[in-house]
């Protein structure tokens, strides 16, 4: 069985060592969705600035919208 919460722990731990590696703090963020921690996702996935990970914040942020029905939000996200 996966354990996100878990997951999201190691990766918060490996951004505090690494905080210049955006692909953890992307791995952190997509833990967080995983795990249902729809705020704090959001949180860090608006820390991310490195355009190589633009997409895949996008695709965080609007899942996160969908998941908390604020389809408004996500729409307006997407378009």
């Amino acid at each position: 069985m996966q354990d996100y919460a878990k997951a999201a722990e190691n990766y918060d731990q490996l951004t505090k060592f690494y905080p210049d590696v955006s692909q953890y703090k992307l791995y952190h963020a997509q833990s967080l969705l995983k795990a249902g921690m729809y705020v704090e996702a959001g949180k860090v996935a608006s820390q991310i600035e490195d355009p190589q990970y633009a997409d895949k914040v996008v695709q965080i942020q609007v899942h996160i919208q969908y998941e908390l029905e604020e389809m408004a939000h996500a729409k307006s996200l997407i378009s």
